[in-house]
C-alpha cells in the first residue's frame, strides 16, 4: 500500500473489504483511502477502481497521478479496469480535472478497455461521461460489477 505524508491523503482508512470484488484471483491493493480505493490482480492484467462520495478540491492531482502510476507498474499492455462508481457524488469542476489527467495517462500507458460499474447519482453519472468523453476513455456502462467483469473477461478472451 502506498503511503503518502501530504494533504487529506494521509487518512487511510479501510472501508470496502477485499472481499467486495469476487475474483479468484488474489488482488493486490494499491490505496484504500476515504475517497476511493485502487487493487489490482496482476494474473488478469486488471485494477478494480472503486470511487467514494464527494471528492474535495484537497485531492492533489500530483498524489492521484503518483498512484496512477505505481498501479500501472504492476500491469502490462492492454490491461483493463473495472470501475466502481456507485457510491460517488459529483465533484468540483477542479477534480474533474484530476480524473481526466490520470484517464490520459492511463490511455497513454496501455489501457484497454473500462468497464464501469455505474453511478446512483445522475448527475455524478453525467459528469463521469462528460469526463471519459473528454479524454477518449474507451468505456462501457453497466448495472452491476458481475456484468462488468464478465464483460471484461470476454473481451480479453476474445484478444488472445
Amino acid at each position: 500500500m502506498i503511503n503518502f505524508t501530504s494533504t487529506k491523503i494521509t487518512k487511510a482508512i479501510l472501508l470496502v473489504n477485499t472481499n467486495h470484488y469476487k475474483t479468484s484471483n488474489p488482488l493486490k491493493q494499491i490505496i484504500d483511502i476515504e475517497h476511493y480505493s485502487i487493487k489490482v490482480c496482476p494474473e488478469k492484467n486488471r485494477v478494480y477502481f472503486c470511487i467514494r462520495g464527494r471528492w474535495d478540491k484537497n485531492i492533489q492531482l500530483e498524489d492521484y497521478l503518483r498512484v496512477w502510476k505505481t498501479t500501472v507498474s504492476y500491469l502490462k499492455p492492454n490491461f483493463t479496469i473495472i470501475s466502481d462508481i456507485r457510491t460517488m457524488l459529483s465533484h468540483p469542476i477542479s477534480v474533474e480535472k484530476i480524473h481526466e489527467a490520470a484517464q490520459k495517462y492511463l490511455i497513454e500507458h496501455g489501457l484497454f478497455k473500462v468497464a464501469e460499474v455505474v453511478s446512483h447519482d445522475d448527475i455524478a453519472e453525467l459528469q463521469a461521461s462528460r469526463i471519459a468523453g473528454r479524454s477518449n476513455l474507451p468505456v462501457n456502462k453497466f448495472s452491476s460489477f458481475e456484468q462488468a467483469e464478465k464483460y471484461l473477461d470476454q473481451l480479453v478472451k476474445e484478444l488472445e
